[in-house]
């Protein structure tokens, strides 16, 4: 997907496909199918799961073992609402 000089980080694309993942499913997801589904081994997993939790984006449901999208992922969507309602700015 990216490749050195392409301008993209690997873990902030990474991070996304996570994202892209768990919003795709129909419910809360365990890291080893993210892992399993998007060709990650399962640290590296954890370890991005660990900072879109931190960052809100996403909520770890330890009683199901799983993840889910967290309330940061609404505020962007709010923000995108938002954006799209004002049009383009005239400057």
């Amino acid at each position: 997907m990216s490749g050195k000089g392409a301008g993209l980080l690997q873990s902030v694309e990474r991070a996304m496909r996570v994202l892209d993942h768990i919003a795709a499913s129909p419910g809360p997801v365990a890291a080893r199918d993210v892992a399993r589904s998007l060709g990650l081994t399962l640290p590296t997993t954890y370890h991005l799961l660990t900072t879109l939790v931190t960052g809100g984006y996403v909520v770890h449901l330890p009683e199901e073992k799983a993840y889910a999208l967290g309330a940061r992922v609404d505020d962007l969507a709010r923000g995108l609402h938002r954006q799209i309602s004002r049009g383009p700015s005239s400057g």
